[in-house]
């Protein structure tokens, strides 16, 4: 039987989380379910992807900072969407989308939490605790995600289950070979450049590399906040001839097959959408 299904996020920027809920979204229109992805404060660059996948995008705006009237503007918009489900993605959302979804007589609630802000706030802990217990389902995306919840949070073991994220088998998506170049070291980078995803260590580490590899260079797949300080960064340690900042790539794939050593330099990670792929 045909559900409809709500995703309740940030936005859909370039990330993964994003990327996560993309992919559920594209899996669960080809299974026949009806998919809207509602953001809280902007829509995001895999608007255009993800709605040609099926989904629709929509923007049911929130002030900035603790917005209690946005939960019920935000069960408004449940009750008139009236979903079977709604899944909320990494604690603002857990917050807003458990009370509204409540407040909406939404049948099932669910959250996954990706990798939380830990330590929170006592108050943020206290409402947390609260809140998962109202779920149908509350999902951490690794053990070591679940552990720090349940310690950090007092979330109880018991009331959270592990789902891994996952990719596509690389089969079954477009996948070029390597291209034709002279003998490198090609290292490469994949993921959204904000602080936490840690390039500037890459960038940081690139002169020892080269002082070995003189040919090296090290691709950077993503875009984000950080990009302007980590291409500055590279022209400070006069490198930047061999940093190649590529944005945000619909042809990830392509480019992973073209890498010979992938890094992932995070500071934090949950369950890493780029490892896997």
């Amino acid at each position: 039987m045909s559900k409809r299904i709500v995703y309740l996020v940030q936005g859909m920027d370039t990330g993964g989380l994003e990327r996560v809920v993309y992919l559920l979204s594209r899996e669960m229109v080809r299974r026949g379910h009806e998919v809207f992805i509602c953001c809280y404060d902007q829509l995001g660059a895999m608007q255009a992807e993800t709605e040609a996948a099926g989904a629709r995008v929509v923007l049911v705006p929130r002030r900035p900072g603790v917005h209690l009237a946005y939960i019920g503007i935000l069960a408004r918009w449940l009750r008139e969407i009236r979903p079977d489900v709604l899944h909320a993605h990494n604690e603002t959302a857990l917050f807003y989308g458990t009370l509204a979804g409540c407040w909406a007589h939404v049948p099932t609630l669910l959250y996954t939490e990706h990798d939380g802000a830990f330590p929170r706030r006592w108050a943020v802990r206290f409402i947390n605790r609260r809140l998962v217990r109202r779920l149908r389902q509350a999902v951490a995306v690794s053990e070591a995600v679940k552990a720090l919840w349940c310690r950090e949070d007092g979330v109880r073991p018991e009331d959270v289950i592990v789902i891994p994220n996952g990719v596509p088998d690389p089969q079954t998506e477009h996948r070029a070979g390597r291209e034709s170049r002279p003998p490198a070291a090609r290292i490469g980078s994949v993921g959204r450049l904000s602080i936490e995803k840690g390039v500037d260590v890459l960038i940081r580490a690139l002169p020892s590399v080269l002082a070995s590899v003189p040919a090296a260079e090290l691709v950077v797949v993503g875009d984000g906040p950080e990009r302007a300080r980590l291409e500055a960064l590279a022209c400070e340690l006069r490198v930047s001839d061999h940093v190649r900042f590529l944005g945000r790539r619909s042809d990830v794939w392509d480019q992973l097959a073209g890498f010979d050593v992938f890094a992932l330099p995070s500071r934090s990670e949950g369950m890493p959408m780029a490892l896997l792929e």
